[in-house]
């Protein structure tokens, strides 16, 4: 299956802030925890620059706690894995 979008992708944060610099993306679809910079701090500094595309992060953690802490840090959704096409597709049109 395919949502109609091409998928770039990060070995980390740091990474990511390297693609998000020399592509035009529409979406972030983060893990959480990741080596170097977590996805906290990725969505902090893409909000600190003034992107507003919107971030979705990932999580193994179906915790409130877990899912909150991902909306302070500016992302606007939090999934929790497995996370399925049907899912990520759904999580867009809202």
């Amino acid at each position: 299956g395919s949502l109609g979008y091409q998928c770039k992708t990060a070995n980390d944060g740091v990474d990511a802030l390297n693609v998000l610099s020399k592509n035009h993306i529409d979406i972030v679809l983060s893990d959480v925890n990741m080596p170097n910079m977590d996805g906290y701090r990725l969505t902090q500094r893409i909000r600190q620059l003034g992107l507003t595309l919107p971030v979705i992060g990932v999580t193994v953690n179906a915790l409130a706690e877990e899912k909150q802490r991902c909306l302070e840090s500016g992302m606007d959704s939090c999934l929790s894995k497995p996370v399925t096409l049907d899912v990520i597709k759904q999580t867009l049109t809202l």
